[in-house]
């Protein structure tokens, strides 16, 4: 009992000794910051007192550019910023500065001067002398001597912890030995339960606990090494698949994509085994274009359930999900959602038809991904053990539940959430809610065609074309659809048209028989601004670094029958006179402008980087307003962007951000600098 009241009682002298020190230094240093200043104003003002002395004189000759000769800050202590002598009407006659003086930790000090002027008519005025002094080497010692005494502070609590653990070994191990020798490793929680002194019970659960992890510790690395060998066994006949596939020409282009798509997610698991057991773990999170992730893994379901005639398996992507990407890695998604759908077949009557859906719908923040079934459901109980992290299955021979706990872990550790609603012999609903993230620079999430454009479709595949020619076909009074299959074929039209006006060009990445690909032609021609890459290749990463490169956009072909195509007709145009565009790289705040947008009537056109927004200028009239964020991706600016537009004809441009007006005020191509608040709330 003494010894754990020694325990504590050395705990709080030593939170009381590391309090002290840091409350000592930061009144010390207080102090000294404040006599400091007190001392550096005293000798501005005595300094400020003898130069008005010394340019009185000069104005008994009426010649006030003389008093230049009086003033100069070179010479003057090295903490003044500037001297400026001001006459009656704050009209400056005589100033000195130090050019781009970057610290901001400034003070201003005002000396009055009368002015012994022969033209005046009482022969006087009364001017001042304004002196702005800086006090950032003061501010840059304080900032040094702060960081020296948090360091201190540091250390000694370092040093404090390390104390404690070595009297905490030294003071208990005996007892836990004794324990262990007394009543076996076995027995060592009932003994802390009902036998050990109350006083010592939270110590011995803590030994208790400590010796549970080490055995959960010999079991991880166990599970690492046979991860590592699955990985390593998969690799083989994985390489000899990446070979075979380069001849499969004969094959159509939706099989080639099934096979690609398996074989690609047969990597993703093995890199997904041998990153997720080690012990030095690498960041796999990466930007997915969710309806495309949800069509892969449905279509491997589908097959895999094939022989199941009553199963049904099938996706329903909502409008406002397509284009909608999520920061997670695709192995650990596809993962959970094939672990959710097998459990839903699992659960299904063999007797009657099932079906199972995956819903994906979005909201201003989360996309939200629904596993639904029509199965026996899950009771109460189990759901309430769920709710709590007791993971268990139910209706499976030897389930444990592991299959969901990974759910809950992958999920959760990717800032997401689960939900389950379920109702016995109706079904089961699951609810994944991820954070939507920015969109990358590639992707595409609309196609705008304009009167007289022309539109070339570049690729191996008929169904392709026929796809594009279906979509296209409602526009056919506004676009020229020119569909050509080679690389020959393709030189050959643009050596016969010099001239292409307004164009797009829609090409396949791989042209099966040719050595030559989509993105070799898109760069010969340089035809970059004008074309789309659509390819099964988009996460290819030599590809995506191509296309980020040189400013290529690109969709999955699988988009091309969902991605929406607008028309900008010249009705549009006039509507656009009154739109606004806003550039702003905060996913969160960029889409309260949207809905604040439209809760207004206000059209608002987004865009989250500056290669979107320069590639779409041809797009805008004239007469629309642009809001610009000042800090974005890159190392860019917003007022570099803003000159940018400016220089294209563009004269409504503001800056949205959270600095100062005066930072901005020599830009003469901004409209105006306001906050980072729509500017219609305030109205």
């Amino acid at each position: 009992m003494r010894k754990s009241l020694a325990v504590k009682l050395f705990s709080i002298l030593m939170l009381i000794y590391i309090a002290s020190i840091m409350s000592f230094g930061f009144f010390y240093l207080n102090k000294y910051s404040k006599d400091l200043a007190d001392a550096r104003r005293d000798v501005v003002s005595a300094y400020g007192n003898s130069l008005v002395n010394l340019i009185k004189r000069p104005f008994s000759t009426g010649n006030y550019m003389i008093v230049q000769d009086y003033i100069d800050v070179e010479k003057a202590p090295k903490f003044l910023v500037s001297i400026v002598v001001e006459n009656s009407n704050n009209v400056s006659i005589g100033e000195s500065r130090k050019p781009n003086l970057a610290c901001t930790a400034q003070e201003t000090y005002t000396a009055p001067l009368s002015i012994n002027d022969p033209r005046l008519a009482k022969n006087m005025d009364q001017g001042k002398v304004k002196i702005t002094y800086t006090n950032c080497d003061i501010s840059k010692k304080i900032n040094k001597s702060m960081l020296a005494f948090v360091f201190v502070s540091i250390i000694s609590f370092v040093i404090s912890g390390i104390a404690f653990r070595v009297y905490l070994k030294f003071a208990f191990l005996p007892m836990e030995r004794a324990i262990v020798a007394a009543h076996g490793d076995e027995e060592m929680d009932i003994f802390i339960q009902e036998k050990a002194p109350i006083e010592i019970r939270p110590l011995l659960k803590i030994i208790s606990r400590q010796k549970t992890d080490i055995a959960n510790s010999k079991v991880d690395e166990a599970k690492m090494e046979l991860s590592k060998q699955v990985a390593h066994d998969i690799r083989s006949p994985l390489t000899a698949l990446d070979m075979a596939t380069k001849n499969i020409a004969t094959i159509p282009e939706d099989q080639r994509v099934i096979i690609r798509g398996a074989i690609h997610r047969i990597h993703d698991i093995a890199n997904y085994l041998l990153v997720s057991k080690s012990k030095n773990k690498e960041k796999l999170e990466t930007l997915q274009l969710v309806s495309e992730l949800v069509d892969s893994i449905l279509t491997e379901k589908r097959m895999q359930y094939r022989s199941k005639i009553n199963i049904i398996i099938e996706p329903e992507i909502s409008e406002q999900a397509y284009g909608q990407f999520i920061n997670i890695n695709s192995a650990q998604l596809k993962i959970v959602l094939s672990n959710l759908i097998d459990n839903a077949v699992e659960s299904s009557d063999q007797k009657r038809l099932s079906k199972v859906s995956v819903i994906v719908n979005s909201d201003e923040r989360f996309i939200l991904i629904d596993v639904v079934d029509n199965g026996s459901g899950i009771n109460s109980n189990l759901l309430t053990d769920l709710e709590n992290g007791k993971y268990r299955s139910e209706g499976k021979e030897g389930g444990n539940g592991l299959g969901l706990a990974h759910a809950y872990k992958i999920i959760e550790k990717n800032s997401g959430y689960i939900k389950i609603q379920s109702e016995m012999n109706t079904g089961t609903t699951i609810r994944i809610s991820l954070p939507i993230g920015t969109p990358p620079k590639w992707f595409v999430p609309q196609i705008v065609i304009v009167p007289k454009m022309t539109i070339v479709i570049l690729d191996d595949d008929k169904s392709i074309h026929d796809v594009w020619n279906k979509r296209l076909s409602q526009f056919k009074e506004l676009v020229k659809v020119v569909n050509i299959t080679t690389p020959e074929d393709f030189r050959l039209y643009f050596s016969n048209n010099d001239s292409l006006g307004f164009f797009l060009l829609l090409s396949d990445y791989e042209l099966l028989g040719h050595n030559t690909t989509g993105l070799d032609l898109i760069c010969e021609f340089n035809l970059q601004k004008k074309s789309i890459l659509v390819t099964s290749y988009y996460e290819d990463p030599t590809i995506l670094g191509i296309c980020v490169k040189n400013n290529i956009r690109m969709i999955p072909k699988n988009f091309a029958i969902k991605i929406p195509i607008l028309t900008q007709s010249d009705d549009s145009a006039k509507k656009q006179n009154n739109a606004v565009i806003h550039l702003e790289d905060d996913n969160i705040l960029r889409k309260s402008w949207e809905i604040s947008a439209k809760e207004h009537g206000i059209e608002i056109f987004s865009f989250s980087d500056t290669v979107n927004l320069l590639n779409s200028i041809e797009d805008f009239s004239k007469n629309m307003t642009f809001y610009l964020d000042e800090d974005l991706q890159e190392n860019m600016k917003g007022h570099q962007v803003a000159k940018i537009l400016f220089d294209h004809g563009f004269e409504n441009i503001y800056l949205s951000t959270g600095y100062s007006k005066e930072e901005f005020k020599n830009y003469s191509f901004l409209k105006g600098v306001i906050g980072k608040e729509p500017p219609w709330e305030n109205c």
